[in-house]
């Protein structure tokens, strides 16, 4: 919402880090996947790429772990090109 609505891509950022750091309980690793990709989207629109790399590599090690109990959709968190689930 800080980055989309109020476009505070500072306060955006703060909230994605501290999210990304373990600072958050996520309900189960499908609500941190989904997460992920957002916190990643963050990071990519204000120029942290470094950190985004991080995320890519947890969304992919989340999208091994996970699996098949991730729910249908044609969701492409990775950037790749091709739907993760």
């Amino acid at each position: 919402v800080l980055y989309l609505l109020v476009e505070d891509c500072e306060a955006a950022f703060e909230q994605a880090r501290a999210a990304f750091l373990g600072r958050v309980e996520w309900r189960d690793a499908i609500e941190q996947h989904d997460s992920y990709a957002i916190i990643r989207g963050i990071f990519e629109g204000t120029g942290h790429h470094d950190l985004a790399d991080e995320v890519l590599v947890e969304i992919e090690h989340l999208d091994e772990e996970i699996g098949d109990r991730l729910p249908a959709g044609s969701h492409d968190h990775d950037g790749d090109g091709v739907p993760d689930h």
